[in-house]
């Protein structure tokens, strides 16, 4: 090993302990990565811890993409594999051109099964922003630090729910819905082109042949068509056939023999599963995500309904309910940005939690008091406890996950976790719309004052929005009635959900801001402090060597290596110690004088 080698070694350093590597604990160190489980190794190669100036950079590009990912809401899948085997930002780039380009298509739709067909290429694509942008975060921030941005990531996706239906609807009042789409294609190939310059590249070490041969196709295969199988009579049942007939009924037994054969592969026969069944062994973690499943409930379903109470009920324009709605959204995104850095500072997550589903609970509980009459200002009280409670879960029971997993599943567990709220949304979505359907049906049934007519103009606009002036006048207001009486049904399925999730809340299990497979005690700060010290002796080995930098500059302007040659783990390292600091990183458990890469 060369002197200045061995003068790198000397100066990396933590807790004031200084380590001196030999070649013989360099090439062990090899060794012991490449005898690493492969769900580690392909993990481990996109660690890429950033500081200054590159991490805001690239949570500005990450938060861009994110925030026009929730402008255009759609749906989700596993994609957490995926980047593990091709790379975080070669998947998210995928991702946004996928939705790109099927938002352009969208505009260009002819009918109905066209634009259903191509919306779910958008759901793909969103799936893959949403789930890539929080993959990435995890790559490149410490999990104590991990709360406070992702807060901020959490804000712009608060920020993106609520411009996109003002954004929608003003495209519908001057121009076209196909407008709307049209606007949205060039925005994600320019968040594309952004991302590709700013955000770090990372590779697993694996050959192309060995990516295409770890996919998981039987796993893939039958999850998605398991979902697909189950989402469509979920969403179609009562309004597009009947939940009795043949179709609907082949769907769901088709539907639950792939998910179970799905199991059964990630369980018996994958080598790289999609889902790591040793995830389900862990209590804490089974409750988190039996949370986000009942999350997604409420927070899918809850502007859909609100737009039957805010236009039917109130009579308020769309306009004038997008600006409740966005009373709810808007503070969900100051709520995220401030719980995570409430959570870096307490090094805790359950106390922000538990925090949420109180405000929740309180939330979803007044809805029950909503009538006909309720004062603007009560309402806009409602939407904003909801807004807070829901900054206060979205995020943070993200970083709780990831506590409770393995450093190497924090791909898998990120995109599991979005997955399962996405699922509880298209559930809930369905399960509230037959509540709210059945209930008005047997109400207006019930109701021999009420005119054919108007019994008839409402079950044929039962899934969409009625106009009151098609209602004789003396039968408005029982009509206003029979809807709020049927919204009421649906706040009392949402308010035991919220219930309940407060009440289990307090058997998660919180032992701070680091992964289950990290034994070790030692602070973070001193990690940031160690980067902090060699970028202070790099800054002054640039002002010794102008020359050689000036070259160096200019190369890694050229694109997104820029980031991955100064990254914690090769910052102007000779080659044998940015081995070794890989190595490190991956057997940290067997590595006395290991560095906590937490």
């Amino acid at each position: 090993m060369s002197a200045s080698s061995q003068e790198m070694g000397n100066k990396a350093f933590c807790q004031g302990e200084k380590l001196n590597f030999t070649e013989s604990q360099i090439i062990e160190k090899q060794e012991n990565n490449e005898n690493q489980p492969l769900d580690e190794k392909l993990s481990n190669a996109h660690l890429n811890r950033l500081t200054g100036k590159k991490l805001i950079t690239v949570l500005l590009g990450l938060a861009s993409a994110i925030f026009f990912g929730f402008v255009d809401q759609t749906g989700i899948i596993l994609f957490g594999r995926f980047a593990d085997i091709f790379g975080r930002k070669n998947v998210l780039i995928a991702s946004m051109l996928i939705l790109s380009i099927s938002d352009l298509v969208c505009g260009f739709c002819t009918n109905g099964i066209m634009l259903y067909v191509f919306r779910a290429f958008c759901g793909i694509g969103q799936g893959g922003i949403s789930s890539l942008t929080m993959v990435i975060v995890s790559d490149i921030i410490t999990l104590e630090q991990r709360g406070k941005y992702q807060g901020i990531i959490g804000g712009f996706i608060g920020l993106g729910n609520a411009l996109g239906p003002f954004i929608c609807s003003g495209f519908i009042k001057g121009a076209s819905w196909r407008d709307f789409y049209h606007m949205l294609c060039p925005l994600f190939i320019i968040a594309a082109v952004v991302t590709w310059y700013i955000v770090p590249n990372s590779k697993p070490t694996i050959s192309k042949m060995e990516k295409i041969k770890k996919i998981d196709y039987i796993g893939f295969f039958f999850s998605t068509a398991g979902l697909i199988l189950f989402l469509i009579p979920i969403n179609g049942g009562g309004s597009l056939y009947p939940w009795n007939s043949g179709i609907v009924i082949g769907m769901f037994i088709s539907g639950g023999l792939c998910l179970i054969t799905f199991f059964l592969v990630e369980w018996k026969v994958a080598k790289l599963p999609l889902i790591p069944l040793h995830l389900f062994k862990n209590n804490s973690l089974n409750i988190i995500f039996l949370h986000t499943f009942f999350f997604g409930i409420t927070y899918f379903s809850l502007p859909y309904f609100f737009s039957y109470y805010f236009e039917i009920v109130r009579g308020y324009s769309a306009l004038i309910t997008s600006c409740f709605t966005a009373a709810a959204l808007f503070t969900q995104s100051a709520a995220g940005i401030i719980s995570g850095y409430i959570l870096t500072r307490l090094k805790h997550f359950r106390q922000v939690i538990t925090t949420g589903y109180c405000l929740q609970t309180l939330g979803y509980g007044l809805l029950l008091l909503w009538k006909e009459d309720t004062t603007p200002v009560g309402c806009v009280f409602i939407c904003i406890t909801i807004g807070i409670g829901n900054g206060c879960i979205f995020q943070p029971t993200l970083v709780a996950a990831q506590s409770h997993s393995r450093l190497a599943d924090r791909s898998v567990v990120i995109s599991m976790r979005n997955v399962v709220r996405s699922f509880g949304g298209a559930i809930g979505l369905a399960l509230c719309s037959l509540i709210y359907s059945n209930s008005l049906l047997k109400k207006i049934d019930s109701d021999s004052h009420l005119s054919q007519n108007t019994k008839n103009y409402i079950k044929k606009h039962i899934y969409s929005q009625i106009s009151l002036s098609q209602i004789q006048a003396s039968e408005v207001i029982a009509t206003k009635r029979y809807y709020m009486e049927s919204l009421k049904n649906v706040f009392y399925f949402w308010f035991p959900l919220m219930a309940f999730c407060l009440c289990t809340s307090v058997f998660l299990k919180d032992h701070g801001l680091k992964c289950i497979d990290d034994p070790d005690e030692q602070n973070d700060e001193c990690y940031s402090n160690e980067d902090n010290d060699k970028d202070n002796d790099n800054n002054n080995d640039n002002d010794d060597n102008d020359d050689d930098d000036d070259d160096d500059d200019d190369e890694s302007t050229t694109g997104s290596h820029a980031f991955q040659n100064e990254s914690i783990s090769s910052k102007n390292m000779p080659s044998d110690i940015e081995d070794l600091t890989m190595a490190k990183n991956n057997t940290r458990h067997n590595n006395k004088f290991s560095i906590n890469p937490h």
